[in-house]
């Protein structure tokens, strides 16, 4: 086993948990972490001591590209602050540029998707929103299709544009999108959901039209057929 020690905050709560394990110094035992080989890679005797520093270094917030669903709650146009209330109950505040006032204006109180770099805390807990890059409204009109690629690169033109029914999840914060061809794809954003629809469809050519049809049940001959009627030459 290969003998590594968490590091940074997760080395941290590592340091943590054996100390809390540790039984009164009255009864003369120590609870330490060893690999396989009996080989100690956290030793109980001086946890203490190595923690008492570890927990006065400053924390680095982790920033990672987010989407981040909720309501438009407050806007306060001077400081370029937007208030969403998240669906945990949360209230979490974003800073955006004025490009994107009148977005703001016209979803005033409606669900939004905020774009930018959010901020976790030791636990992964979302604690801050920063430099926001796009401002999305819920839009849970048809996705509309009108051609996609083979998974062989050949383009493929519907001969009438194939619609999809569109929902948002708000519990999960997802798009779903429904439709022919036994289609159900989901996606974060609009255009999550758009790509996704597009490699279903990719997907079902591949496996209804591509390959051989001599094992298809009757179902699967119905939709190979709906699909070259729809997509084919």
């Amino acid at each position: 086993m290969k003998r590594t020690i968490p590091q940074g905050a997760i080395r941290r709560q590592y340091l943590t948990a054996l100390k809390n394990m540790q039984p009164s110094k009255r009864t003369g035992l120590v609870v330490s972490i060893e690999d396989a080989r009996k080989r100690k890679l956290l030793d109980g005797r001086i946890v203490a001591e190595k923690l008492v520093p570890m927990l006065a270094e400053p924390v680095t917030p982790t920033v990672k590209p987010r989407v981040v669903t909720g309501r438009l709650d407050a806007l306060d146009f001077q400081a370029r602050k937007l208030t969403l209330a998240l669906f945990s109950g949360r209230r979490l505040d974003c800073v955006y540029a004025e490009d994107f006032e009148p977005a703001l204006v016209e979803n005033r109180r409606e669900l939004i998707q905020v774009l930018g770099e959010a901020v976790l805390n030791d636990d992964d807990e979302l604690k801050a929103l920063n430099n926001v890059t796009e401002i999305l409204e819920i839009d849970e009109s048809p996705l509309v299709i009108e051609a996609f690629h083979a998974h062989s690169g050949e383009p493929l033109k519907a001969k009438t544009a194939l619609s999809l029914e569109v929902s948002f999840d708000q519990q999960d914060g997802l798009y779903i999108a429904v439709g022919d061809f036994n289609l159900m794809v989901t996606g974060e954003t609009r255009a999550e959901l758009e790509a996704s629809a597009v490699a279903a469809l990719a997907f079902v050519w591949s496996e209804y039209v591509v390959a051989s049809s001599a094992d298809f049940t009757q179902d699967g001959l119905e939709v190979r057929g709906r699909l070259i009627a729809s997509f084919g030459a």
